[in-house]
């Protein structure tokens, strides 16, 4: 059973935005909390757009790499069990750069500090 013409017209006109901009909501509140340069009222506001770059790519790295979503955590296919009276492992936790096939791990700050990004290829002749 398909959508008449009418419902397409109200998911993209309405229901659509709305989700999205629930989206864009939620990543400004994430950006305003982890960078103190970027909040509203702050006592340390960014004095340059070099500082603020690396703010952003710091926070990039954060949110892609290191912080595991909740809605994006796997199920274990066997439960795990903990060292303790905890209740077994269920979930994997997953980050957006493992479901994008970029790493296969939760990576710690230490490793994101450390990685060395190779440079850029130079243009021949200059």
């Amino acid at each position: 059973m398909g959508r008449s013409p009418g419902d397409r017209l109200l998911y993209q006109l309405i229901i659509l935005p709305a989700t999205l901009t629930a989206f864009v909501a939620r990543l400004n509140l994430s950006l305003r909390q982890q960078g103190a340069a970027m909040g509203r009222r702050s006592a340390t506001p960014c004095k340059s757009e070099d500082s603020l770059g690396q703010q952003l790519a710091l926070f990039q790295a954060y949110h892609n790499c290191i912080l595991p979503h909740a809605s994006l955590r796997q199920p274990v296919p066997q439960p795990v069990p903990t060292n303790g009276t905890g209740s077994a492992k269920r979930w994997q936790p997953w980050t957006p750069a493992m479901v994008a096939g970029l790493t296969d791990h939760v990576w710690s700050l230490r490793e994101v500090l450390l990685f060395r990004i190779p440079p850029w290829p130079q243009p021949a002749g200059g």
